[in-house]
């Protein structure tokens, strides 16, 4: 029975890793994305708006951060580990937080004008 629960422990320790890998992935083509999205917007002067929809693609980028991290907590052996993905989670959700109150300060500047 140990036997099985410590193999059933490493698989999911396995599966977790990698979908936290897939999300990251995830994140990565979003940001990419929305960067390419915002330059091909800016060679053809529609600089309208190409702020906040590459600081949207960048949220929305680091919330699949975000998500990759939080699994990444569930497989943390040490104590060492579980607090540089701590820091790390810390400091991806600041940007976040920060990219969420630009992009609603550029949305309330656009209404006004």
């Amino acid at each position: 029975m140990d036997g099985i629960m410590s193999m059933l422990h490493e698989f999911l320790l396995e599966a977790l890793t990698l979908l936290a890998i897939v999300l990251e992935l995830m994140g990565v083509f979003i940001i990419f994305r929305a960067a390419l999205a915002a330059f091909r917007r800016y060679l053809s002067s529609h600089n309208e708006g190409i702020g906040l929809s590459l600081a949207s693609g960048l949220a929305l980028g680091l919330t699949f951060f975000l998500g990759a991290e939080i699994l990444l907590t569930a497989t943390a052996r040490t104590i060492q580990e579980l607090a540089m993905i701590c820091g790390v989670f810390l400091l991806r959700a600041v940007m976040s937080v920060l990219i969420h109150w630009e992009t609603g300060h550029q949305a309330e500047g656009s209404r006004a004008h």
